[in-house]
């Protein structure tokens, strides 16, 4: 299965609502992003308790609130400015699009548009089960489990049944998902891929995605991708 979109991050100081972040996935924090630079995520609420909600971007199936630092006409593109804030883009990387004009202090909805993959139906040769790391054969339209330490091409969302699987392909960085685990993988760890497409620490393997909490061997992790 997805998981939403919302993630709990720790922060090292207090931050606002409606600001671009920036993930450090090793220490399992967020920051406001820097002028310029394409953030990870949008904060959905203020900081508590040093933790922060946070939603991950990259996709185009939701809009979201920011606060604008300056004129933002419709339908231009924002980048990040000041404190994670919104400003219209003037060379920088493009952090969404204003779906209306904003003025400095007012809050802007943003949006993206750009290719998000979905849920997809493959053929299996053998029965696969959920929450593993597949690789894609295209020539033959067919899923297995990614070989130990190379780089998955999607995670399976439920058992396969009659021989076809529903799997996510992993180019989207929107969503957070939930993977088998094969050992101990601390919180903000590099994630790799085991035996049987199960998530392991990663010892200089290709890179799978990054884990969200501790685990150990046996607990189902959950998974993101900056």
């Amino acid at each position: 299965m997805i998981q939403s979109v919302n993630l709990t991050f720790k922060v090292a100081a207090a931050l606002s609502a409606r600001r671009f972040v920036t993930i450090a996935p090793g220490t399992d924090t967020v920051a406001y992003t820097a002028e310029d630079q394409k953030p990870d995520g949008i904060t959905i609420a203020e900081s508590d308790a040093l933790t922060i909600a946070v939603k991950l971007l990259d996709g185009n199936q939701d809009s979201y609130f920011f606060d604008a630092e300056g004129v933002i006409a419709l339908g231009g593109q924002v980048s990040v400015g000041t404190d994670g804030k919104g400003k219209a883009n003037a060379g920088g990387e493009t952090a969404c699009l204003a779906k209306g004009a904003t003025v400095s202090g007012s809050v802007g909805t943003g949006y993206l548009i750009r290719e998000v993959s979905k849920p997809m139906t493959f053929i299996t040769a053998t029965d696969l089960v959920a929450r593993r790391f597949v690789t894609l054969t295209a020539a033959t339209g067919t899923v297995a489990y990614t070989v130990e330490d190379a780089a998955p091409t999607a995670i399976t969302l439920i058992g396969s049944v009659n021989d076809t699987i529903q799997v996510q392909m992993l180019s989207d960085n929107s969503k957070d998902f939930v993977y088998d685990v094969e050992d101990t993988i601390a919180a903000g760890g590099v994630v790799g891929v085991g035996t049987a497409g199960k998530g392991k620490a990663d010892n200089a393997s290709a890179d799978a995605c990054v884990n969200k909490a501790d685990v150990v061997a046996l607990d189902i992790g959950v998974g993101y991708r900056v």
